[in-house]
């Protein structure tokens, strides 16, 4: 089931260009995030993700910045912070992952 104020939510952040932290799948650790894209993961477009860099995960602090991608109707909560990032360029639009269509996305 679509989530539409964390789509909303998702695309704000990347348009101002601002870290997240996040809630996924009812766990207990909050995750900081920096947002790529909110893209269609099917073709009938039924399932939407948002891709991008986990810079901290609250059960690894010590873990590296890693990119990820997570189902939206996982996430429990978002939170928009006042921390701006640059995206990785590691992330291009014209990747596969994207190739059901693009709903927002941060320009590179």
């Amino acid at each position: 089931m679509r989530n539409l104020d964390h789509e909303q939510a998702l695309c704000q952040a990347i348009a101002s260009g601002v870290q997240v932290i996040l809630r996924y799948d009812n766990g207990k650790n909050d995750r900081t995030f920096e947002p790529f894209a909110v893209y269609y993961t099917t073709k009938e477009r039924s399932r939407v993700s948002v891709s991008g860099v986990q810079v901290r995960d609250s059960a690894k602090p010590n873990g590296p910045s890693t990119p990820q991608a997570f189902d939206i109707s996982k996430i429990t909560r978002i939170t928009l912070t006042s921390k701006k990032y640059k995206p990785d360029p590691r992330f291009v639009r014209s990747d596969r992952l994207y190739a059901h269509g693009i709903i927002c996305c941060a320009k590179v």
